[in-house]
């Protein structure tokens, strides 16, 4: 027994360090001699799913939750393949009944969040963030998450506005917050208020932001306002991920 808690340590550490090709290949030797071995199981889907084998992923997902109880974050994933796959109401009614589950970290919880919204369900997903806010109200990235969903929701822009200026008070150094901030201002025609959210930036910052949309309303932004250094520094920016072809979404 020792030695086979060991295998599945190597593949564990295996999967971690995203070796996939080889933690699967161990996992597949290990399943040839222990058929009913759950864990194995689950490492195997979420070994699947990483490699974006998402029915290979719900397939070795539902054969563990068979033999063992799921470990709360493979059950995040579950939700998440079967989401790739089409089963989108499965997909939300598994992460939507996680959100009361008291053993569920803050991270984790966001990461359900965005697998609600994927689903079409932006409601639930804020849910998922006031939970979050409860149990760690410090966490700046709840906050700023719940405001994107809320905009996708239906809620006022004040509402969004509010919830992404929570975030900064809280992480201050964040760029990607401001400058999702500054474009909702921009949209408002408040280009006073939004200059000053990124004003005084530096290359570090810059560097935070992965948004080309986002980012080229700054560039226009501090064009406008005559800041040519730190426009040229952000159009740069620009550059590079049209380059690599960089997407975030953004409030």
């Amino acid at each position: 027994m020792a030695e086979i808690n060991h295998d599945l340590m190597e593949i564990s550490t295996l999967y971690e360090t995203q070796q996939y090709e080889a933690a699967y290949h161990l996992l597949l030797a290990r399943l040839d001699q222990f058929e009913d071995d759950g864990r194995a199981w689950e490492m195997l889907g979420l070994i699947e799913y990483a490699q974006e084998n998402a029915e290979a992923s719900v397939s070795a997902l539902e054969r563990a939750s068979l033999l063992v109880p799921l470990r709360n974050a493979t059950r995040v994933c579950l939700g998440y393949a079967y989401a790739e796959i089409g089963r989108t109401q499965l997909a939300a009614d598994l992460l939507a009944e996680l959100i009361p589950d008291e053993s569920i970290s803050v991270s984790l919880l966001l990461k359900i969040a965005a697998g609600l919204d994927s689903t079409g369900e932006p409601g639930l997903a804020m849910r998922a963030c006031r939970v979050a806010s409860q149990r760690d109200p410090h966490f700046a990235q709840t906050y700023y998450d719940m405001g994107f969903y809320a905009t996708r929701t239906g809620y006022p822009p004040s509402v969004t506005e509010s919830l992404a200026a929570k975030a900064i008070s809280l992480e201050p150094s964040n760029a990607c917050y401001r400058v999702g901030l500054a474009s909702m201002l921009i949209f408002q025609n408040r280009n006073h208020e939004a200059y000053k959210l990124v004003k005084d930036f530096g290359l570090r910052q810059v560097q935070q932001i992965h948004c080309p949309t986002c980012l080229q309303r700054i560039v226009d932004l501090l064009e406008n306002q005559n800041n040519k250094p730190l426009a040229s520094l952000c159009r740069e920016q620009v550059r590079q991920l049209k380059n690599h072809d960089s997407l975030e979404d953004c409030l």
